[in-house]
């Protein structure tokens, strides 16, 4: 893609509500963890690097992207982070390192081989460490935003844990996240589907709305890990090796 399309989705993700709540979620979840002190993490497809400086305050964080337009944005906006160039399944960097905290939020589902690639990033993972994912959920609601994300999939709950499993790890914790603005979400892509509307669903939507759902989002936070909510857009899990 054109390098302004990124420079427009730093700006989004940024400011817009889903990645304020996201970023609510996965502090949440990360600080239940029980990591050793000062730990070092690996964030797996870090995009134009809108997580990095949450994760650079908890540990030694490291990060890797495939896409150059990307990488130069995540590069600007490191925090100390280390980053490499790298792809999943077959070019993750830092060979011979192992990583307490292996994060890859919404990566997964653009990954033709997810079994693969979870497998790959096990090799990275300390014996005691985790792995963080977060997918797009609910197969039936695949629309033309997931085929201009270029998704392979949504994910049910079912189809994510087996993924986990196949790659020879053990799902310690999963859940549906974004239940609250799931009733939004259906009736908006509903109208589109009648109106013959394609929404791109990348706008920032009007600032007291944007705050609105951002917060009904991060207050999720509260219900997870080691709740679990039974139904949303967004799957979340954590996965450890097998004991």
């Amino acid at each position: 893609m054109n390098p302004e399309v990124y420079l427009q989705m730093e700006s989004v993700e940024r400011e817009h509500w889903w990645f304020q709540g996201r970023r609510a979620i996965i502090s949440h979840v990360i600080g239940k963890m029980d990591l050793p002190q000062n730990p070092a993490i690996l964030e797996a497809g870090c995009g134009t690097g809108g997580n990095l400086a949450i994760l650079s305050q908890l540990g030694a964080t490291c990060a890797f992207e495939m896409n150059d337009a990307a990488l130069d944005i995540a590069l600007k906006n490191a925090c100390g982070a280390e980053i490499h160039r790298g792809q999943l399944p077959d070019a993750v960097p830092f060979q011979g390192r192992q990583f307490d905290l292996i994060c890859m939020f919404d990566v997964l589902e653009h990954i033709a081989d997810d079994v693969l690639a979870v497998e790959a990033l096990s090799h990275r993972l300390a014996p005691d460490g985790y792995l963080f994912v977060t997918v797009p959920a609910l197969p039936m609601l695949w629309s033309e935003h997931d085929v201009k994300l270029h998704h392979h999939r949504r994910y049910a709950r079912g189809q994510l844990m087996r993924v986990m499993e196949q790659a020879g790890l053990a799902v310690s914790w999963v859940s549906y996240f974004n239940f609250s603005l799931l009733p939004v979400a259906v009736a908006s892509r509903l109208y589109a589907k009648i109106r013959g509307i394609r929404p791109t669903g990348d706008e920032l939507p009007p600032a007291f709305v944007n705050r609105v759902f951002a917060g009904m989002l991060s207050m999720e936070r509260h219900m997870l890990f080691p709740g679990r909510l039974p139904i949303g857009l967004s799957l979340a899990a954590v996965v450890r090796h097998r004991r």
